[in-house]
């Protein structure tokens, strides 16, 4: 008898424990599913012990960024940031403390940030850290506490900040819907997952062909919105646009081009599942 057939024969069995005195049921920073709450349930466990959820302020920016279900003035936006946000931090298990709106005023950001450091384990924001005149979380911050890190070679998503505000960790997303989704799930989800005690699997993906082609090379890495077609290829959304939240809907993964490379239809591409990254 192979392996195989042994490993066959025995899940088929059903006198088999489940499980043995001494065994590992669920392993420290195990995000905790129902499976899990079953399996320790069945072995009469009646507790486990576990992190306290992260409590998050959750600030957006913007003067021209107003609440949906007002009407739209020219030259404003509605805030697709907040609800965004806010949900891909309770997806996580995050508690959100404290979350508002902030016009593009340096003092009255100063603070807020000042006022909720003390009062939350971590603190994120969405716009004002680019170089543009309004653009005033960046100096706010760098007024109470300092920024250890400000851009990436990433696109979507350039402008990305982390620091502290009076000794709160601060991360600092770029405005761009787009952008901030991205920054979000490459960088801000693996810090709160490991803040919260979990254990952070490394970024996995698949390589599939390319049914697109890119012939001028960029020199920042492109997270592309992609999906899979019926013939295992991958193909891009029409509009790559960092405010097109259109594409996201319609992604299944976001596709890593490396900076200075160019595609060809058939070329190899690494695809990020959304499914896994949102998990």
């Amino acid at each position: 008898m192979n392996d195989l057939q042994l490993l066959e024969n025995t899940q088929l069995r059903d006198d088999l424990p489940d499980f043995r005195a001494g065994d590992i049921l669920v392993p420290a920073g195990t995000r905790l599913g129902p499976a899990h709450l079953g399996l320790a349930a069945s072995a009469g466990i009646a507790e486990l012990v576990v992190h306290d959820r992260l409590r998050v302020t959750l600030l957006t920016s913007g003067d021209e960024v107003i609440p949906p279900g007002h009407p739209l003035l020219p030259g404003q936006i509605y805030n697709a940031n907040g609800p965004m946000l806010r949900g891909l931090l309770e997806q996580l298990g995050c508690e959100i403390i404290h979350a508002d709106h902030h016009p593009d005023h340096l003092d009255a950001t100063r603070a807020t940030l000042e006022r909720v450091a003390g009062d939350c384990d971590v603190i994120l924001t969405s716009g004002g850290v680019s170089v543009g005149e309004e653009d005033h979380i960046k100096a706010a911050v760098e007024s109470l506490g300092r920024i250890d890190m400000w851009k990436v070679r990433m696109k979507p998503g350039k402008p990305l900040a982390f620091g502290q505000v009076a000794g709160t960790p601060f991360i600092g997303l770029p405005g761009n819907p787009v952008s901030g989704f991205a920054t979000f799930l490459l960088f801000a989800r693996p810090y709160l997952l490991a803040r919260m005690g979990a254990r952070v699997a490394p970024l996995r993906s698949i390589r599939l062909p390319a049914a697109f082609a890119r012939p001028v090379a960029g020199d920042r890495r492109d997270f592309a919105r992609g999906r899979i077609t019926p013939d295992q290829r991958v193909e891009l959304y029409a509009n790559q646009g960092s405010g097109i939240l259109s594409s996201l809907t319609w992604a299944e993964g976001l596709v890593e081009i490396p900076e200075h490379a160019t595609v060809a239809p058939g070329d190899l591409v690494d695809v990020h599942l959304l499914a896994e990254l949102l998990a």
